[in-house]
């Protein structure tokens, strides 16, 4: 089997192709209350009209599913054993009044992958991910806690140094640029891949926490502010070859070498499609480059009229050339100092390259690359306007087609020119083919600042790739991205039984750990004292070797179930105390009852990096290796689901008296143990794992009581 058990887009393929038929908890409508419903009406279709049957009595809790549009009732007897395929229901109403059809569904099957033993866990470990890192313990515990958390319930928490940008940064959506702060759920995110190419997609987690200090990066060319352990993407000077670095890597770097970072920062893509694969512009070639003319030097009218008023003859002729392409209708006329009138009908009534332009696919953006340089341009690299929104999209167009484009300002408002007052901002967008800038300066070193972040956050995205395209202060670079659980993706995509929160409220904690085995809660240090305050409770509860909770959230119509949470696990991912704003307050301090929390949950603090990446497979090529290793990888899941299920019957039983966890905390701790013990092949060899834990517990108790840094200063 190829080396692809760590490509997101192969298990996302696996995934589709095992459960492509298959009702999952994913599918869960509203907030996965159950429902008492006493009776639905079958339906039947007459023509074009659905009519009642008859009424069917049902008398039965269930739950509502949606899946491509079509949306189904599910008897709650049935809700444990999701996945399914449904094998027989009908269609109904749910009130004889209600004209939304449901599927009822009255006989699913489950669709499982069934568990299989044919490689230790060792072997296991080795080829699932098979990424390098930094260290290469770190590694194999990460993978190991991923898996022992499926095989019974863990509650422990992981912390690492941060990976993020300021609330100033801007990412790439499907309607132009948004700053990182400003995201809202749904949103897209531009996802750069490592052979040269972007595309959108749902990022898997959204990041904001409080933070202290970043690296600000920048020259007349780039402009970044970064966490010290964001990952650093860049082009090495003399082979080309793609390097990786940290922040902080990258400034020890640019302090050593006379001249500065001598590594090269990527500043565009090839857009893989358009940012909407629904839209249609239905414009042709030439309407579209008649489009760019009228948005350069067109006026609308009344009466769905345009006039363009010319004095270059070059543009007169170009002009005449595409209203006879487009065939469309005009008049001319000249008036006075050589201008000439032309007036035509309105085609698209557009003054500025508005979000619609952003949806638009390939071969359309190279249209208007080739056209906007005749009418707002010099005709070789620079793009001039007084609209932002046309700076912005033009800057893309040329961006998303391997240029580098920089958009330059100039503010001449209040500025006299004879009798007229300017007051406009101009904009310059320049392009260039040398899409790669350095900090690298053999006549004035450039300097690298530590600075507060404005806000006193740090944000950032997780992408199936690793990396992103983002923009500050209107220049793009290409950077890493926030990686901190992608092991449970993988795991997610081949058991759909684990899921990530970030915001956690009671309602939706009690729902998660109603249909799902595994909770990972991420950066929840940005919820307020009374949110947190919520939730506490619940999270010391479910920490207590308690097999049960009770559902009683405030949600009217959610029944009191009573909860089995005895094989479920809680982890608490989230950033080092460093990163932290001065006035912020870290997750340790977050809780009223810390006591309590630290005698539940063991914490680790985590250190390295992934070092190695595997080219990035379009859906396509991700698609074919599935088909050619379908047999491989499912050996692989079904591996997985032995050990999420019988590590118990590979147990070593090692002695641990060398692990200084003690109490609830080794045993909210035990899975991850009982993991490390599988994998291990001898008793030295787990000896020194537990070594590790305890170093890793112990580095976290430094980290928690070490003082921030303070103060912004250049870094020498």
């Amino acid at each position: 089997m190829k080396q692809i058990a760590s490509h997101y887009n192969c298990w996302r393929c696996f995934n589709r192709r095992v459960y492509r038929t298959t009702l999952n908890a994913e599918h869960i409508m509203k907030n996965g209350n159950e429902q008492f419903i006493e009776a639905v009406f079958k339906i039947k279709k007459e023509g074009h009209k659905y009519v009642v049957e008859e009424n069917v009595g049902v008398n039965t809790k269930c739950i509502l599913l949606e899946r491509r549009g079509v949306r189904y009732i599910l008897p709650a007897q049935f809700v444990s054993s999701l996945p399914i395929n449904v094998k027989e229901s009908f269609d109904c109403f749910l009130r004889k009044s209600d004209r939304t059809i449901y599927r009822f569904i009255v006989e699913p099957s489950s669709v499982r992958i069934s568990p299989e033993r044919t490689m230790g866990l060792k072997q296991l470990i080795k080829v699932f991910n098979p990424l390098e890192h930094t260290d290469e313990r770190t590694w194999i515990f990460l993978k190991l806690q991923a898996i022992g958390s499926k095989w019974k319930g863990g509650k422990y928490r992981l912390c690492s140094p941060p990976e993020c940008v300021d609330g100033d940064t801007e990412f790439l959506t499907q309607t132009g640029w948004k700053k990182i702060s400003e995201y809202e759920h749904g949103d897209s995110v531009m996802q750069y891949n490592l052979d040269r190419t972007a595309e959108l997609v749902k990022p898997f987690s959204y990041i904001k926490q409080p933070c202290g200090e970043m690296y600000h990066i920048k020259n007349k060319y780039l402009d970044q502010m970064l966490s010290s352990n964001h990952k650093v993407l860049y082009v090495k000077r003399y082979n080309s070859h793609l390097g990786l670095c940290t922040a902080k890597e990258l400034v020890e770097k640019h302090k050593k070498n006379i001249h500065g970072f001598e590594g090269l920062f990527i500043t565009s893509f090839k857009n893989r499609t358009s940012l909407s694969l629904n839209y249609h512009s239905n414009l042709n070639p030439f309407d579209l480059r008649l489009l760019c003319a009228i948005i350069a030097d067109g006026t609308y009218t009344k009466g769905n009229k345009v006039v363009m008023r010319l004095k270059k003859e070059r543009k007169k002729v170009r002009l005449r050339k595409l209203l006879e392409r487009t065939n469309t209708y005009h008049t001319e006329h000249d008036v006075a100092n050589g201008y000439t009138h032309f007036r035509f009908d309105v085609l698209w009534e557009k003054k500025e390259y508005s979000w619609h332009f952003w949806l638009m696919g390939i071969a359309e953006l190279k249209i208007i690359a080739n056209e906007c340089l005749y009418w707002d341009g010099n005709r070789k690299n620079r793009f001039f306007t007084t609209s932002k929104k046309s700076a912005d999209f033009i800057q893309y167009c040329f961006t998303s087609l391997g240029y580098k484009a920089s958009i330059q300002t100039i503010d001449r408002r209040g500025r006299k020119k004879g009798k007229y007052i300017t007051k406009s901002i101009d904009y310059v967008v320049h392009i260039t083919t040398k899409s790669r800038v350095s900090l690298h300066n053999p006549h004035n070193k450039n300097k690298i600042m530590k600075v507060k972040p404005k806000d006193g956050y740090q944000y950032c995205f997780n992408v199936p790739s690793g990396y992103l395209v983002l923009r500050r202060n209107n220049k793009i670079f290409i950077t890493g991205n926030s990686g901190k659980n992608a092991n449970d993706i993988i795991i997610h995509t081949i058991t759909n039984d684990n899921v990530t929160v970030s915001k956690p409220t009671l309602a939706k904690l009690e729902t998660l750990f109603y249909y799902y085995q595994k909770v990972i809660c991420n950066e929840i240090t940005s919820l307020t004292s009374a949110q947190v305050r919520e939730v506490e409770p619940f999270f010391l509860n479910v920490a207590d070797e308690s097999p049960v909770f009770h559902k009683h959230s405030m949600a009217q119509k959610k029944d009191m179930n009573e909860v089995d949470i005895s094989n479920s696990s809680l982890i608490f991912t989230y950033n080092d105390k460093a990163s932290l704003h001065l006035e912020a307050t870290f997750f340790d301090d977050v809780f009223a009852n810390m006591r309590a929390m630290n005698s539940r949950y063991p914490a680790l603090y985590i250190e390295g990096r992934i070092t190695s990446e595997l080219p990035k497979l379009s859906m396509v090529e991700a698609k074919q290796i599935v088909e050619e290793n379908f047999e491989e990888m499912k050996t692989l899941a079904k591996n997985l689901v032995y050990y999420f299920k019988n590590m118990n019957k590979e147990l070593h039983k090692y002695n641990r008296s060398k692990l200084m966890l003690k109490g609830r905390k080794r045993i909210n701790f035990e899975c991850v143990i009982d993991a490390i013990d599988v994998y291990c092949s001898s008793q030295d060899e787990f000896d020194e794992f537990m070594l590790w834990i305890n170093d890793r517990v112990k580095a976290y108790t430094t980290m928690v009581n070490e003082e921030p840094i303070k103060g912004e200063e250049e870094v020498k």
